[in-house]
């Protein structure tokens, strides 16, 4: 789970094929059912592409601030 509470799921892209067709959920019936469900998974952007992003507008940074701080503590746990 992130700080928000939301579940999170991390794979390498070279297994991401494999695994996106096969990723299914089991929950104890509160937040999941307690039967596996398949799941559709989504992608979020690579964190390279958002800060790409924020620098091509560095005028929007301040309303970006959230993303940058996201980014970077996400860059600093892969290490």
């Amino acid at each position: 789970q992130d700080s928000a509470g939301d579940v999170t799921f991390s794979v390498d892209e070279s297994r991401w094929e494999r695994v996106s067709t096969h990723l299914s959920v089991r929950g104890e019936g509160k937040r999941f059912n307690s039967t596996f469900s398949s799941l559709t998974p989504q992608a979020e952007p690579a964190i390279g592409d958002v800060l790409k992003q924020i620098a091509a507008q560095p005028e929007r940074l301040r309303e970006r601030g959230t993303e940058v701080l996201t980014a970077l503590e996400q860059i600093t746990h892969q290490r």
